[in-house]
Parts: structure tokens; sequence; C-alpha cells
């Protein structure tokens, strides 16, 4: 079984449309998602260089804790789905499970004890915690003083760099794992992973994601939509 992940990032980067054959519905979204969430890292990080004083934190709070937002709903969608992904013997295809032989499959429960230590959005919540913990000491103040600007600045480094280290690991370890369970024809993953079933406004996460992604990839947003 041969990783998934790399061809997905690859397709999602370049705009490419993605085919379900080469990659689940399931798949298709969280690279979406990852994506949009890589480029809004972005473009809040042109917020710290470019902006100034009260105008930087009104800015960089109301873009950040934008971007927090779909994050931790990221996070939560991806538990409650990959979870019950990984149940024993949930799936008449169980990736964990050798089909001849009916024992445990090996490679891949190594693969997920790995994914569940590196692939963890915890870490990743850590760092936005640490993010938020400056802006909240700075909020209020008209002046943004240089250390204190280089403070908000570094975090939000570690921050991205550790979400690009989380978004690699998951893409490369998962994306096979969720291809091989066949998941989105169990638990309609497909047509619900990116709608927030509690909210009021069930797809304010698919408008941001319109907002932050590249042209090609809302097209290719707006065509997997259509397939659900």
């Amino acid at each position: 079984m041969g990783p998934l992940g790399g061809s997905t990032r690859e397709q999602v980067a370049q705009g490419r449309p993605l085919d379900k054959d080469q990659s689940s519905l399931m798949c298709m979204q969280i690279a979406l998602i990852h994506e949009a969430l890589m480029i809004r890292l972005g473009t809040i990080s042109m917020i710290l260089e470019e902006r100034k004083g009260a105008e930087l934190l009104h800015a960089f709070e109301l873009a950040f804790n934008d971007w927090a937002a779909v994050f931790l709903f990221y996070s939560d969608q991806k538990q409650k789905y990959f979870a019950r992904m990984i149940e024993e013997d949930r799936f008449s295809n169980n990736p964990f499970r050798d089909s001849a032989s009916d024992q445990p499959n090996q490679e891949n429960r190594e693969l997920l004890a790995v994914l569940e230590m590196k692939g963890s959005t915890d870490t990743v919540i850590a760092f936005v915690q640490d993010v938020l913990d400056v802006m909240r000491d700075e909020i209020g103040r008209t002046t943004l003083i240089p250390r204190t600007k280089n403070h908000l600045r570094m975090q939000f480094i570690k921050l991205k760099n550790e979400f690009a280290d989380y978004v690699d690991v998951f893409q490369t370890l998962a994306f096979p794992l969720i291809k091989a369970a066949d998941v989105e024809s169990e638990i309609d993953s497909g047509s619900r992973f990116l709608r927030d079933e509690e909210a009021d406004e069930e797809d304010w996460v698919i408008e941001w994601m319109r907002r932050n992604l590249s042209q090609p990839n809302v097209q290719t947003l707006e065509a997997l939509l259509l397939r659900n």
C-alpha cells in the first residue's frame, strides 16, 4: 500500500483536480482545509511584517482568531471521523486487520502508533495558545514595543512550523489508512466533514475556505461539494 498523502498534497498545491480514484472524499477535503489554513498563516505573517502599533494588534487579532476557530473545528472533526474509522471490526475493509488471515495488520498498526504520537493536533493547539497568550497580554495597548512584537513573531513562526510538520505527518500516514478503510462509504464523511452541524450557519468553514484558497482550489472545492 503506497502513501497517498504526497500525491494529494501535490495536486492541491498545484490546483489540479482531485480524482476520487486517487483519493477518498475525506482525504480531498482534509487536504483542502490544510491548504487553506497554510495559506492564511502566510497572509497573517504579512500582517506582522507590514502593520504597526494598535493597527497591527487589531488586524492580527481578527485574522488569528478566525484561523484558530477553523483549526479547532478541523481538530474536532478529525477526531470524530478518524476515531470512528479505526474502531476494531467496524468496517468490512478494516485497514488494521489482514483480510486473508483475519490477523492484526502490524504494518498499519505501527503507522497508527506513529500517527498518534506525531500526528496529534494537541501540539499545534499548545502553540495556538502560546500566541493567544501573547496577544491577550498586549490587547488594549496603543503601542507595541519591538521586543513584544518580536516575541509575538517568534511564537507565530513556531506555530507555522509546527502546523506544517503536522500536515506532513498526517497526510503521509493517515491518508493511506483512510483510503484503505473506504471511510466515506461507512460514515458519510464525504458530505459532512467540512460542515459544522452545531452552528446556525453550518457552511461557515466552507465560506472561510473560499476566501483563503487559491482560485483553482476554490474550483476544486466547489466541484467536490457538488458531488456530495
